[in-house]
Protein backbone atom coordinates (compact mmCIF):
# COMPACT_ATOMS: atom_id res chain seq x y z
CA UNK A 1 0.00 0.00 0.00
CA UNK A 2 1.42 3.47 -0.86
CA UNK A 3 0.83 6.41 1.71
CA UNK A 4 1.44 10.13 0.83
CA UNK A 5 3.64 11.15 4.14
CA UNK A 6 4.10 7.97 5.78
CA UNK A 7 7.01 5.94 5.11
CA UNK A 8 7.08 2.78 5.54
CA UNK A 9 10.51 0.97 7.28
CA UNK A 10 11.95 -1.27 4.50
CA UNK A 11 13.49 -4.01 7.01
CA UNK A 12 10.21 -4.57 8.47
CA UNK A 13 7.46 -7.13 8.07
CA UNK A 14 3.75 -7.04 8.45
CA UNK A 15 2.20 -8.74 11.37
CA UNK A 16 -1.12 -11.08 10.13
CA UNK A 17 -3.45 -12.37 11.52
CA UNK A 18 -3.81 -16.10 10.98
CA UNK A 19 -7.44 -18.06 9.97
CA UNK A 20 -6.92 -19.66 13.53
CA UNK A 21 -7.05 -16.23 14.78
CA UNK A 22 -3.88 -16.29 15.56
CA UNK A 23 -1.44 -13.24 15.44
CA UNK A 24 1.93 -14.02 13.00
CA UNK A 25 4.16 -11.61 14.14
CA UNK A 26 7.96 -11.68 12.23
CA UNK A 27 10.96 -10.92 13.93
CA UNK A 28 11.31 -7.32 12.15
CA UNK A 29 7.36 -6.69 13.13
CA UNK A 30 6.14 -2.72 11.81
CA UNK A 31 4.07 -1.57 14.06
CA UNK A 32 2.57 1.70 13.68
CA UNK A 33 3.50 5.01 16.10
CA UNK A 34 1.90 8.25 16.61
CA UNK A 35 3.94 10.19 18.55
CA UNK A 36 0.91 12.40 20.50
CA UNK A 37 0.88 15.77 21.28
CA UNK A 38 2.05 18.06 23.97
CA UNK A 39 3.65 15.93 26.31
CA UNK A 40 3.68 12.74 23.73
CA UNK A 41 7.07 13.85 22.09
CA UNK A 42 8.88 13.66 25.50
CA UNK A 43 6.88 10.75 26.85
CA UNK A 44 7.42 9.03 22.99
CA UNK A 45 11.05 9.58 22.75
CA UNK A 46 11.65 7.96 25.86
CA UNK A 47 9.40 5.16 25.78
CA UNK A 48 10.31 4.08 22.49
CA UNK A 49 14.24 3.69 24.22
CA UNK A 50 13.10 1.46 26.64
CA UNK A 51 10.56 -0.72 24.08
CA UNK A 52 13.97 -1.35 21.94
CA UNK A 53 15.95 -1.64 24.54
CA UNK A 54 13.49 -4.47 26.40
CA UNK A 55 13.31 -6.18 22.99
CA UNK A 56 16.97 -5.88 22.31
CA UNK A 57 17.68 -7.46 25.87
CA UNK A 58 15.27 -10.29 25.47
CA UNK A 59 16.09 -11.79 22.43
CA UNK A 60 19.82 -10.84 22.24
CA UNK A 61 19.32 -8.87 19.29
CA UNK A 62 17.43 -11.07 16.58
CA UNK A 63 13.73 -9.25 16.89
CA UNK A 64 13.90 -5.68 16.75
CA UNK A 65 10.41 -3.66 16.40
CA UNK A 66 10.48 -1.74 13.18
CA UNK A 67 9.14 1.36 13.48
CA UNK A 68 6.52 3.25 11.61
CA UNK A 69 5.46 7.11 11.99
CA UNK A 70 1.47 7.50 11.38
CA UNK A 71 0.04 11.13 11.97
CA UNK A 72 -3.32 12.43 14.02
CA UNK A 73 -3.59 15.36 16.04
CA UNK A 74 -2.09 18.90 15.79
CA UNK A 75 0.96 17.46 14.38
CA UNK A 76 -1.42 15.60 11.43
CA UNK A 77 -3.52 19.38 11.37
CA UNK A 78 -0.56 20.40 10.05
CA UNK A 79 0.79 18.12 7.76
CA UNK A 80 -2.73 17.35 5.81
CA UNK A 81 -4.37 20.77 5.16
CA UNK A 82 -6.06 22.02 8.63
CA UNK A 83 -9.31 21.18 8.06
CA UNK A 84 -11.61 18.74 10.22
CA UNK A 85 -9.97 15.31 8.44
CA UNK A 86 -6.73 16.34 8.85
CA UNK A 87 -7.10 15.68 12.78
CA UNK A 88 -7.37 12.15 11.89
CA UNK A 89 -6.03 11.65 7.94
CA UNK A 90 -7.60 8.81 6.48
CA UNK A 91 -4.31 7.16 5.32
CA UNK A 92 -3.64 7.12 9.33
CA UNK A 93 -6.84 4.72 9.30
CA UNK A 94 -5.72 2.95 6.52
CA UNK A 95 -2.01 2.14 8.19
CA UNK A 96 -3.93 0.75 11.49
CA UNK A 97 -5.79 -1.51 9.56
CA UNK A 98 -3.23 -2.41 7.31
CA UNK A 99 -0.42 -3.58 10.11
CA UNK A 100 -2.84 -4.56 12.26
CA UNK A 101 -1.08 -3.11 15.56
CA UNK A 102 0.04 0.22 16.97
CA UNK A 103 0.95 2.73 19.75
CA UNK A 104 0.02 5.91 20.32
CA UNK A 105 0.66 9.29 23.01
CA UNK A 106 -1.87 11.54 24.29
CA UNK A 107 -4.09 13.43 21.48
CA UNK A 108 -5.53 16.65 21.49
CA UNK A 109 -9.40 16.75 21.02
CA UNK A 110 -10.13 19.16 18.55
CA UNK A 111 -12.42 22.64 19.62
CA UNK A 112 -15.57 23.05 17.51
CA UNK A 113 -15.89 20.93 13.96
CA UNK A 114 -17.08 17.56 13.65
CA UNK A 115 -14.68 15.17 15.50
CA UNK A 116 -15.54 14.98 19.22
CA UNK A 117 -13.02 12.73 20.16
CA UNK A 118 -10.12 11.47 18.35
CA UNK A 119 -9.41 8.58 20.63
CA UNK A 120 -13.19 7.62 19.85
CA UNK A 121 -12.94 8.34 16.06
CA UNK A 122 -10.26 5.71 15.92
CA UNK A 123 -12.22 2.86 18.03
CA UNK A 124 -15.33 3.29 16.11
CA UNK A 125 -13.17 3.68 12.80
CA UNK A 126 -11.55 0.43 13.56
CA UNK A 127 -14.05 -1.18 15.14
CA UNK A 128 -11.69 -1.68 18.18
CA UNK A 129 -14.60 -3.06 20.56
CA UNK A 130 -13.03 -3.94 23.64
CA UNK A 131 -10.97 -0.91 25.83
CA UNK A 132 -8.85 -3.36 27.77
CA UNK A 133 -7.40 -1.71 31.21
CA UNK A 134 -5.07 -3.66 33.44
CA UNK A 135 -4.79 -2.01 36.92
CA UNK A 136 -2.25 -3.46 39.25
CA UNK A 137 -0.36 -1.64 42.03
CA UNK A 138 3.50 -1.01 41.92
CA UNK A 139 5.23 -1.03 45.51
CA UNK A 140 6.35 2.41 46.31
CA UNK A 141 3.93 4.27 44.31
CA UNK A 142 2.30 6.88 46.31
CA UNK A 143 -1.42 5.82 46.87
CA UNK A 144 -4.76 7.93 48.46
CA UNK A 145 -5.46 4.12 50.12
CA UNK A 146 -4.22 2.15 52.70
CA UNK A 147 -4.22 -1.47 50.79
CA UNK A 148 -3.50 -0.23 47.02
CA UNK A 149 -1.75 -3.48 46.96
CA UNK A 150 -5.18 -5.70 47.05
CA UNK A 151 -5.89 -3.88 44.24
CA UNK A 152 -5.21 -6.12 40.63
CA UNK A 153 -7.88 -5.75 38.04
CA UNK A 154 -8.32 -5.98 34.54
CA UNK A 155 -11.44 -4.36 32.98
CA UNK A 156 -13.00 -5.08 29.53
CA UNK A 157 -14.89 -1.74 28.74
CA UNK A 158 -17.22 -2.28 25.41
CA UNK A 159 -15.55 0.10 23.62
CA UNK A 160 -18.48 0.45 20.27
CA UNK A 161 -21.78 1.26 21.61
CA UNK A 162 -23.86 2.74 25.07
CA UNK A 163 -23.98 6.65 24.73
CA UNK A 164 -20.53 6.89 23.79
CA UNK A 165 -21.88 5.68 20.53
CA UNK A 166 -22.12 9.62 19.61
CA UNK A 167 -25.62 9.40 18.73
CA UNK A 168 -27.00 13.04 19.99
CA UNK A 169 -28.34 16.34 18.95
CA UNK A 170 -28.16 19.66 20.67
CA UNK A 171 -31.52 21.31 22.24
CA UNK A 172 -33.47 23.01 19.73
CA UNK A 173 -32.42 21.41 16.62
CA UNK A 174 -34.33 20.19 14.19
CA UNK A 175 -33.12 16.98 14.50
CA UNK A 176 -34.28 17.03 18.50
CA UNK A 177 -37.74 18.24 17.31
CA UNK A 178 -38.62 15.39 15.07
CA UNK A 179 -37.14 13.26 17.23
CA UNK A 180 -39.36 14.44 20.25
CA UNK A 181 -42.43 14.68 17.99
CA UNK A 182 -41.86 10.63 17.09
CA UNK A 183 -41.39 9.83 20.30
CA UNK A 184 -44.69 11.70 22.03
CA UNK A 185 -46.54 10.84 18.90
CA UNK A 186 -45.38 7.15 17.99
CA UNK A 187 -44.34 5.58 20.68
CA UNK A 188 -46.05 7.67 23.40
CA UNK A 189 -43.19 8.93 25.20
CA UNK A 190 -44.45 11.92 27.95
CA UNK A 191 -41.58 11.27 30.19
CA UNK A 192 -39.39 14.22 29.56
CA UNK A 193 -39.24 16.69 31.54
CA UNK A 194 -38.38 19.75 29.56
CA UNK A 195 -38.54 18.71 25.84
CA UNK A 196 -37.67 22.29 24.74
CA UNK A 197 -34.75 22.49 26.43
CA UNK A 198 -33.75 19.25 26.12
CA UNK A 199 -31.09 17.72 23.94
CA UNK A 200 -31.27 14.10 22.93
CA UNK A 201 -28.94 10.98 22.85
CA UNK A 202 -29.27 7.27 21.87
CA UNK A 203 -27.49 4.68 24.11
CA UNK A 204 -27.57 1.13 21.81
CA UNK A 205 -26.65 -1.98 23.67
CA UNK A 206 -26.85 -4.97 21.06
CA UNK A 207 -26.21 -8.93 21.96
CA UNK A 208 -23.95 -9.07 19.28
CA UNK A 209 -21.53 -6.12 21.28
CA UNK A 210 -22.07 -7.39 24.54
CA UNK A 211 -21.47 -11.16 23.66
CA UNK A 212 -18.23 -10.09 21.81
CA UNK A 213 -16.93 -8.31 24.97
CA UNK A 214 -17.50 -10.69 27.23
CA UNK A 215 -16.77 -13.73 25.06
CA UNK A 216 -12.96 -11.79 25.51
CA UNK A 217 -13.24 -11.24 29.07
CA UNK A 218 -14.03 -14.97 29.96
CA UNK A 219 -10.92 -15.99 27.20
CA UNK A 220 -8.35 -13.66 28.99
CA UNK A 221 -9.69 -14.96 32.31
CA UNK A 222 -9.27 -18.33 31.51
CA UNK A 223 -5.96 -17.75 29.47
CA UNK A 224 -3.99 -15.79 32.69
CA UNK A 225 -5.41 -18.00 35.27
CA UNK A 226 -7.93 -15.60 36.50
CA UNK A 227 -10.37 -16.35 39.60
CA UNK A 228 -13.68 -14.57 38.76
CA UNK A 229 -15.48 -12.16 35.54
CA UNK A 230 -18.11 -10.07 37.26
CA UNK A 231 -20.24 -8.19 34.45
CA UNK A 232 -21.10 -4.26 35.96
CA UNK A 233 -24.58 -2.87 34.62
CA UNK A 234 -27.27 -0.21 36.27
CA UNK A 235 -29.39 -2.79 34.85
CA UNK A 236 -31.82 -2.00 37.77
CA UNK A 237 -32.90 1.04 36.46
CA UNK A 238 -32.17 0.77 32.70
CA UNK A 239 -33.33 -2.89 31.92
CA UNK A 240 -33.61 -3.04 28.46
CA UNK A 241 -29.77 -2.07 27.93
CA UNK A 242 -27.77 -2.19 31.07
CA UNK A 243 -30.13 -5.53 31.81
CA UNK A 244 -30.07 -6.70 28.68
CA UNK A 245 -26.14 -6.59 29.07
CA UNK A 246 -26.42 -8.84 32.54
CA UNK A 247 -28.41 -11.15 30.53
CA UNK A 248 -26.64 -11.26 27.31
CA UNK A 249 -23.31 -12.12 29.42
CA UNK A 250 -24.46 -14.90 31.65
CA UNK A 251 -26.06 -16.63 28.58
CA UNK A 252 -22.84 -16.26 26.85
CA UNK A 253 -20.74 -18.06 29.50
CA UNK A 254 -23.01 -20.87 29.57
CA UNK A 255 -23.79 -21.43 25.93
CA UNK A 256 -20.44 -20.89 25.12
CA UNK A 257 -17.98 -21.95 27.88
CA UNK A 258 -20.22 -24.49 29.92
CA UNK A 259 -21.07 -22.59 32.69
CA UNK A 260 -23.27 -24.27 35.67
CA UNK A 261 -25.49 -21.90 37.81
CA UNK A 262 -24.40 -21.57 41.44
CA UNK A 263 -27.15 -22.17 43.96
CA UNK A 264 -30.30 -21.37 41.55
CA UNK A 265 -28.10 -18.48 39.68
CA UNK A 266 -27.78 -16.29 38.29
CA UNK A 267 -23.96 -16.36 39.63
CA UNK A 268 -22.64 -19.33 37.24
CA UNK A 269 -18.74 -21.54 37.38
CA UNK A 270 -17.08 -22.72 34.30
CA UNK A 271 -15.74 -26.18 34.20
CA UNK A 272 -12.66 -25.06 35.77
CA UNK A 273 -13.65 -22.96 38.86
CA UNK A 274 -14.14 -19.41 37.51
CA UNK A 275 -16.60 -17.91 38.65
CA UNK A 276 -19.00 -15.44 36.67
CA UNK A 277 -20.64 -12.54 38.00
CA UNK A 278 -22.62 -9.47 38.14
CA UNK A 279 -22.64 -6.51 40.27
CA UNK A 280 -24.64 -3.11 40.08
CA UNK A 281 -22.25 -0.28 39.00
CA UNK A 282 -22.82 2.16 41.86
CA UNK A 283 -22.22 -0.73 44.10
CA UNK A 284 -19.33 -1.79 42.22
CA UNK A 285 -17.53 2.18 43.07
CA UNK A 286 -18.20 1.46 46.44
CA UNK A 287 -16.66 -2.43 46.56
CA UNK A 288 -13.72 -1.44 44.47
CA UNK A 289 -12.37 0.95 47.09
CA UNK A 290 -13.82 -1.17 50.40
CA UNK A 291 -13.77 -5.40 49.08
CA UNK A 292 -10.97 -4.83 46.20
CA UNK A 293 -9.86 -8.34 46.76
CA UNK A 294 -13.47 -10.23 45.67
CA UNK A 295 -13.08 -8.29 42.51
CA UNK A 296 -10.55 -9.61 39.24
CA UNK A 297 -11.77 -9.16 36.07
CA UNK A 298 -14.31 -7.37 34.77
CA UNK A 299 -16.89 -6.69 31.82
CA UNK A 300 -18.81 -3.95 31.57
CA UNK A 301 -20.34 -1.15 29.13
CA UNK A 302 -18.89 1.90 28.02
CA UNK A 303 -19.35 4.72 30.61
CA UNK A 304 -19.59 2.27 33.72
CA UNK A 305 -15.88 1.36 32.57
CA UNK A 306 -14.87 4.99 32.19
CA UNK A 307 -15.79 5.96 35.55
CA UNK A 308 -14.05 2.63 37.08
CA UNK A 309 -11.11 2.51 35.13
CA UNK A 310 -10.27 6.25 36.34
CA UNK A 311 -11.26 5.15 39.38
CA UNK A 312 -10.10 2.71 39.79
CA UNK A 313 -5.96 4.26 38.26
CA UNK A 314 -6.03 6.67 40.96
CA UNK A 315 -6.14 3.38 43.27
CA UNK A 316 -2.58 2.41 42.44
CA UNK A 317 -1.19 6.54 41.69
CA UNK A 318 -2.98 7.69 39.18
CA UNK A 319 -3.36 7.91 35.26
CA UNK A 320 0.23 8.64 34.52
CA UNK A 321 0.95 4.50 35.40
CA UNK A 322 -2.15 3.33 33.82
CA UNK A 323 -2.23 1.59 30.66
CA UNK A 324 -4.68 1.03 27.84
CA UNK A 325 -5.42 -0.66 24.82
CA UNK A 326 -8.08 -0.88 22.24
CA UNK A 327 -8.64 -4.11 20.54
CA UNK A 328 -10.78 -5.91 18.22
CA UNK A 329 -9.84 -9.58 19.40
CA UNK A 330 -11.38 -10.76 16.16
CA UNK A 331 -9.62 -9.08 13.23
CA UNK A 332 -6.40 -8.95 15.87
CA UNK A 333 -6.18 -4.97 15.37
CA UNK A 334 -4.98 -2.81 18.48
CA UNK A 335 -3.95 0.04 19.40
CA UNK A 336 -2.59 0.56 22.70
CA UNK A 337 -2.03 4.11 24.08
CA UNK A 338 -1.59 6.33 27.42
CA UNK A 339 -5.11 6.71 29.36
CA UNK A 340 -3.84 10.75 30.40
CA UNK A 341 -4.25 14.27 28.65
CA UNK A 342 -1.67 16.10 27.04
CA UNK A 343 -0.78 18.43 29.43
CA UNK A 344 0.55 21.15 27.00
CA UNK A 345 1.93 23.53 30.16
CA UNK A 346 4.10 20.94 30.81
CA UNK A 347 5.03 20.04 26.76
CA UNK A 348 8.69 20.16 25.75
CA UNK A 349 10.03 20.11 29.29
CA UNK A 350 10.81 16.53 29.75
CA UNK A 351 9.51 15.87 33.04
CA UNK A 352 6.29 14.03 32.97
CA UNK A 353 5.85 10.69 33.85
CA UNK A 354 5.86 8.10 30.88
CA UNK A 355 4.58 5.34 32.57
CA UNK A 356 1.35 4.75 31.29
CA UNK A 357 2.91 4.78 27.14
CA UNK A 358 5.92 2.56 28.98
CA UNK A 359 3.20 -0.41 30.21
CA UNK A 360 0.62 0.67 27.36
CA UNK A 361 3.96 -0.93 25.71
CA UNK A 362 4.33 -3.95 27.67
CA UNK A 363 0.89 -4.90 27.21
CA UNK A 364 1.61 -4.19 23.25
CA UNK A 365 4.95 -6.66 23.54
CA UNK A 366 2.58 -9.37 25.36
CA UNK A 367 0.06 -9.01 22.97
CA UNK A 368 2.68 -9.88 20.27
CA UNK A 369 3.69 -12.87 21.82
CA UNK A 370 6.99 -11.14 23.08
CA UNK A 371 6.56 -11.65 26.85
CA UNK A 372 10.01 -11.93 27.73
CA UNK A 373 10.33 -8.19 26.24
CA UNK A 374 7.15 -7.10 28.31
CA UNK A 375 8.36 -8.58 31.48
CA UNK A 376 11.91 -6.83 30.79
CA UNK A 377 10.08 -3.60 31.48
CA UNK A 378 7.94 -4.64 34.18
CA UNK A 379 11.38 -5.39 35.77
CA UNK A 380 12.62 -2.13 34.82
CA UNK A 381 9.55 -0.15 35.88
CA UNK A 382 9.25 -1.82 39.76
CA UNK A 383 13.23 -1.20 39.79
CA UNK A 384 12.95 2.12 39.18
CA UNK A 385 9.97 3.47 41.72
CA UNK A 386 11.84 0.58 44.56
CA UNK A 387 14.96 2.73 44.01
CA UNK A 388 12.92 6.18 44.35
CA UNK A 389 14.11 7.28 41.62
CA UNK A 390 11.09 8.59 39.80
CA UNK A 391 9.46 11.74 38.23
CA UNK A 392 8.17 14.94 39.95
CA UNK A 393 4.23 13.57 39.74
CA UNK A 394 5.93 10.70 42.48
CA UNK A 395 8.49 12.45 44.04
CA UNK A 396 6.43 15.30 45.41
CA UNK A 397 5.18 12.29 47.56
CA UNK A 398 7.87 10.24 48.03
CA UNK A 399 10.02 10.99 50.97
CA UNK A 400 13.78 10.14 50.27
CA UNK A 401 13.39 10.13 46.52
CA UNK A 402 15.14 11.49 43.44
CA UNK A 403 13.49 13.33 41.15
CA UNK A 404 14.09 12.47 37.28
CA UNK A 405 13.38 13.57 33.84
CA UNK A 406 11.48 11.89 31.62
CA UNK A 407 14.19 10.48 29.46
CA UNK A 408 16.51 10.04 32.85
CA UNK A 409 13.37 7.47 34.12
CA UNK A 410 13.39 5.71 30.97
CA UNK A 411 17.49 5.03 31.56
CA UNK A 412 16.18 4.15 35.08
CA UNK A 413 13.95 1.61 33.54
CA UNK A 414 16.43 0.53 31.16
CA UNK A 415 19.37 -0.29 33.85
CA UNK A 416 16.78 -2.08 36.01
CA UNK A 417 15.82 -5.01 34.00
CA UNK A 418 16.02 -8.08 34.00
CA UNK A 419 17.70 -7.42 37.37
CA UNK A 420 14.73 -8.74 39.78
CA UNK A 421 14.76 -8.09 43.10
CA UNK A 422 17.97 -9.74 44.11
CA UNK A 423 21.16 -7.91 44.57
CA UNK A 424 23.96 -8.07 42.03
CA UNK A 425 27.53 -9.01 42.64
CA UNK A 426 28.68 -5.37 43.51
CA UNK A 427 31.76 -6.02 40.96
CA UNK A 428 29.08 -6.85 38.44
CA UNK A 429 27.20 -3.65 38.95
CA UNK A 430 29.87 -1.83 38.66
CA UNK A 431 30.86 -2.53 35.36
CA UNK A 432 27.49 -1.91 34.47
CA UNK A 433 27.52 1.48 35.76
CA UNK A 434 30.94 2.18 34.38
CA UNK A 435 29.09 1.62 31.06
CA UNK A 436 26.38 4.08 31.22
CA UNK A 437 28.78 6.56 32.44
CA UNK A 438 30.64 5.83 28.83
CA UNK A 439 27.18 5.91 27.05
CA UNK A 440 26.32 9.10 28.81
CA UNK A 441 29.46 10.95 27.87
CA UNK A 442 29.14 9.79 24.06
CA UNK A 443 25.55 10.40 23.85
CA UNK A 444 26.75 14.51 25.34
CA UNK A 445 29.59 14.49 23.04
CA UNK A 446 27.16 13.86 19.98
CA UNK A 447 24.27 16.52 21.47
CA UNK A 448 26.54 18.81 22.23
CA UNK A 449 29.86 18.38 21.40
CA UNK A 450 31.16 21.94 22.39
CA UNK A 451 29.85 21.60 25.76
CA UNK A 452 31.29 18.32 26.44
CA UNK A 453 34.75 19.15 25.19
CA UNK A 454 34.59 21.40 28.58
CA UNK A 455 37.13 19.62 30.59
CA UNK A 456 37.47 21.50 33.89
CA UNK A 457 40.97 20.80 36.10
CA UNK A 458 39.32 21.92 39.10
CA UNK A 459 36.14 19.67 38.34
CA UNK A 460 38.49 16.92 37.58
CA UNK A 461 40.59 16.87 40.61
CA UNK A 462 37.56 17.17 42.92
CA UNK A 463 35.61 13.99 41.61
CA UNK A 464 38.47 11.92 40.88
CA UNK A 465 39.86 12.57 44.52
CA UNK A 466 36.58 11.63 45.61
CA UNK A 467 37.87 7.79 45.66
CA UNK A 468 35.02 5.63 46.53
CA UNK A 469 32.14 7.47 46.66
CA UNK A 470 30.62 7.46 50.27
CA UNK A 471 27.08 8.44 50.56
CA UNK A 472 28.25 11.56 51.57
CA UNK A 473 30.63 12.62 49.14
CA UNK A 474 28.26 10.95 46.93
CA UNK A 475 25.10 13.87 47.76
CA UNK A 476 27.66 16.60 47.20
CA UNK A 477 28.31 15.19 43.57
CA UNK A 478 24.64 15.06 42.68
CA UNK A 479 24.59 18.54 43.61
CA UNK A 480 28.44 19.85 42.04
CA UNK A 481 26.65 17.76 38.91
CA UNK A 482 23.30 20.03 39.13
CA UNK A 483 25.24 23.03 38.91
CA UNK A 484 27.19 22.43 35.66
CA UNK A 485 27.48 19.05 34.38
CA UNK A 486 30.34 20.08 32.22
CA UNK A 487 32.30 19.14 35.25
CA UNK A 488 31.79 15.35 35.57
CA UNK A 489 32.65 15.29 31.35
CA UNK A 490 36.06 14.00 32.52
CA UNK A 491 34.59 11.34 34.79
CA UNK A 492 32.65 9.96 31.90
CA UNK A 493 35.98 8.83 30.86
CA UNK A 494 38.19 5.66 30.98
CA UNK A 495 39.62 7.68 33.60
CA UNK A 496 36.47 6.55 36.72
CA UNK A 497 36.87 3.10 36.11
CA UNK A 498 41.27 3.77 37.01
CA UNK A 499 40.10 5.79 40.04
CA UNK A 500 37.45 4.04 41.12
CA UNK A 501 38.28 0.65 42.30
CA UNK A 502 36.18 -2.15 42.15
CA UNK A 503 36.92 -3.83 45.22
CA UNK A 504 36.68 -0.04 47.07
CA UNK A 505 32.82 0.06 45.80
CA UNK A 506 30.22 -1.15 48.29
CA UNK A 507 26.37 -0.39 48.25
CA UNK A 508 26.48 3.23 49.18
CA UNK A 509 28.39 3.80 46.14
CA UNK A 510 26.89 2.02 44.04
CA UNK A 511 23.58 4.28 45.02
CA UNK A 512 25.74 7.41 44.71
CA UNK A 513 27.12 6.32 41.05
CA UNK A 514 23.30 5.20 40.05
CA UNK A 515 21.71 8.31 41.01
CA UNK A 516 24.91 10.03 39.53
CA UNK A 517 23.76 8.51 36.39
CA UNK A 518 20.28 9.94 36.80
CA UNK A 519 21.52 13.24 37.63
CA UNK A 520 23.65 12.60 34.60
CA UNK A 521 20.38 11.85 32.20
CA UNK A 522 18.69 14.64 33.02
CA UNK A 523 21.48 17.08 32.27
CA UNK A 524 21.77 15.84 29.06
CA UNK A 525 17.87 16.15 28.44
CA UNK A 526 18.18 20.11 29.85
CA UNK A 527 21.19 20.54 27.52
CA UNK A 528 19.22 19.70 24.58
CA UNK A 529 16.37 21.74 25.59
CA UNK A 530 18.46 24.62 25.82
CA UNK A 531 19.97 23.65 22.31
CA UNK A 532 16.66 23.59 20.82
CA UNK A 533 15.53 26.70 22.50
CA UNK A 534 18.41 28.34 21.20
CA UNK A 535 17.95 27.52 17.68
CA UNK A 536 13.90 27.43 17.48
CA UNK A 537 11.77 30.08 16.30
CA UNK A 538 8.31 31.09 14.73
CA UNK A 539 6.43 32.49 12.40
CA UNK A 540 6.68 36.35 13.17
CA UNK A 541 10.08 36.46 14.73
CA UNK A 542 12.90 38.34 13.31
CA UNK A 543 15.79 35.83 11.99
CA UNK A 544 19.34 36.32 10.67
CA UNK A 545 20.71 34.67 7.36
CA UNK A 546 20.55 30.90 7.37
CA UNK A 547 18.18 27.95 6.83
CA UNK A 548 15.51 27.12 8.40
CA UNK A 549 13.57 23.58 8.47
CA UNK A 550 10.05 23.29 9.71
CA UNK A 551 9.21 20.69 12.40
CA UNK A 552 5.84 19.74 10.95
CA UNK A 553 7.06 18.37 7.31
CA UNK A 554 10.53 19.42 6.98
CA UNK A 555 10.21 21.92 4.34
CA UNK A 556 13.07 24.54 4.03
CA UNK A 557 13.55 28.04 3.89
CA UNK A 558 16.51 29.87 2.52
CA UNK A 559 17.57 33.51 4.16
CA UNK A 560 20.54 35.17 2.40
CA UNK A 561 19.72 38.11 5.12
CA UNK A 562 17.77 39.01 8.14
CA UNK A 563 13.68 38.81 7.83
CA UNK A 564 10.52 37.97 9.53
CA UNK A 565 9.61 34.56 9.63
CA UNK A 566 6.67 33.17 7.85
CA UNK A 567 4.28 30.57 8.24
CA UNK A 568 5.74 27.44 6.23
CA UNK A 569 4.35 27.77 2.70
CA UNK A 570 4.25 24.30 2.19
CA UNK A 571 1.97 23.16 5.41
CA UNK A 572 1.51 26.39 7.31
CA UNK A 573 3.30 25.56 10.70
CA UNK A 574 4.75 27.89 12.42
CA UNK A 575 7.64 26.39 14.43
CA UNK A 576 11.17 26.01 12.86
CA UNK A 577 14.36 25.07 13.57
CA UNK A 578 17.65 27.21 12.34
CA UNK A 579 20.81 26.10 10.81
CA UNK A 580 23.63 27.99 9.24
Amino acid sequence: MAFDKISVPENGEKISMGADGILSVPDQPIVTFIEGDGTGRDIWRASQRVLDAAVAKAYAGTRKIAWMEVFAGEKAWHMYGQSDEAWLPQETLDAFTEYLIGIKGPLTTPVGGGISSLNVALRQKLDLYTCLRPVKYFEGVPSPVKRPEDVDMVIFRENSEDIYAGIEWAAGSDEVKKLLTFLHNEMGVSKIRFPESSGIGVKPVSQEGTARLVRAAIRYAIDNGRDSVTLVHKGNIMKFTEGAFRNWGYAVAKEEFGAVEIDGGPWCQLPNGIIIKDAIADIALQQVLTRATEFDVIATLNLNGDYLSDALAAQVGGIGIAPGANINYTTGHAIFEATHGTAPKYADKDMVNPSSVLLSGEMMLRYMGWAEAADLILDGINGAIAAKTVTYDFHRQMEGATKLSTSAFGDAVISHMGRGAETANPEDQYDELAERFKELFEAGAEKSSEYAQIAMEKARKQLTAAGAFSEEQGKNLKQFLERDFAQVADVMRSEAKEKLNPSRVGAGALASLSALLNMAGSALSSIAERTQKAISCRSGEITSAGTLTCRACGNELHFKKTGRVPPCPKCHATEFTKSY
